[in-house]
């Protein structure tokens, strides 16, 4: 819904899409301002008034006018260009208006839901209906209304990179735990799980809102190489710049940096869907700040170069599907 996308989002979005009609745009908001009704459709009592008050502030000068500017016995003219200004607002949000109570004539019980997940050991890549794509990474599930080119709107755990398909009228938005994320068309990552303390969102390209969702009333907006880093136990909110390789799981990167290995564990049973098994004792053994890169290789790769950098042993039994691993 446009909840969190609201009249002030549609407009800077609209002149930002069409710069010729910029000036028209901002002079109409302007005399808009000096009217005293809500209505859109205003009297000509009430456009004669506003247009007075406009002409009669200070800070409308020549240079504010400029795309219609005569001379000022014109004022005619000055008048005619104005109307034309206030009559392309109008239609701007009364487009805005047609969109939003179509959104609202849509209830809950009309909408059926699509879900999509992985499980462990598993990653794959989703195409959406407005034509936006997912990639998945593994353990990931989201939820998505089957009119998803009018309504779209995502629930998501886990973690996954979005290509948002660029539309305007109809923002893409992401649910998640702890925090709502909008966008209009980007690129950018999620990461949701839910038995991990932080939500992380990167923005590879584009530009993105994210909103937390207690008691934090100011959206976040990021940019490229931005990342925002939800504590979900603390409830608190940073932002920072992030190195690529973070979000390298979508091109079969596994990448650790300064990590322990109870988090080298989780990250092992997600990418090949097996449990890892280590003594209690043993854990406390292995040396942390575990840094490493990983492309496209086997588990038995992995384990090897974990195995030399580390000083475990392993021992893989596919029977139960568990990797056993001891320290040396």
């Amino acid at each position: 819904m446009y909840g969190t996308f609201d009249k002030v989002d549609f407009f800077n979005e609209w002149l930002s899409s069409n710069p010729p009609n910029k000036d028209k745009a901002l002079l109409a908001r302007e005399f808009l301002l000096k009217l005293q009704t809500d209505s859109l459709e205003p009297t000509q009592e009430e456009l004669n008034q506003g247009l007075n008050k406009l002409l009669s502030t200070n800070s409308f000068n020549e240079k504010e006018i400029s795309p219609y500017r005569v001379s000022s016995s014109k004022s005619k003219n000055i008048r005619l260009g104005i109307a034309a200004a206030v009559t392309l607002l109008i239609g701007i949000f009364s487009i805005y208006t047609i969109i939003t109570s179509q959104k609202q004539s849509v209830t809950p019980s009309n909408i059926s839901y699509i879900t999509k997940q992985t499980t462990y050991g598993q990653k794959s890549t989703i195409t959406l209906p407005d034509g936006s794509k997912v990639k998945l990474n593994a353990g990931t599930k989201i939820i998505f209304p089957d009119n998803f080119q009018e309504n779209r709107q995502i629930s998501l755990t886990g973690e996954a990179f979005f290509d948002v398909k660029r539309d305007t009228l109809h923002p893409f938005i992401i649910s998640t735990e702890g925090i709502t994320i909008t966008v209009l068309g980007t690129s950018f990552n999620v990461s949701a799980y839910l038995n991990e303390e932080e939500i992380d969102v990167a923005v590879e390209s584009g530009s993105v809102k994210v909103s937390n969702n207690t008691n934090n009333p100011d959206p976040t907006f990021l940019k490229p190489t931005e990342m925002f880093i939800y504590n979900k136990v603390e409830n608190d909110a940073t932002k920072r710049i992030f190195d690529p390789l973070e979000i390298a799981w979508k091109d079969s990167v596994l990448y650790f940096e300064d990590a322990d290995f109870s988090e080298v564990m989780i990250e092992l049973e997600r990418w090949y869907g097996l449990k890892v098994n280590v003594p209690r004792a043993d854990i406390e053994k292995i040396p942390k700040n575990i840094n490493g890169i990983f492309k496209n290789k086997s588990l038995e790769k992995v384990l090897s170069g974990l195995h030399y950098s580390l000083g475990i042993e392993y021992n893989i039994d596919y029977k139960s599907n568990t990797i056993f691993i001891t320290k040396e």
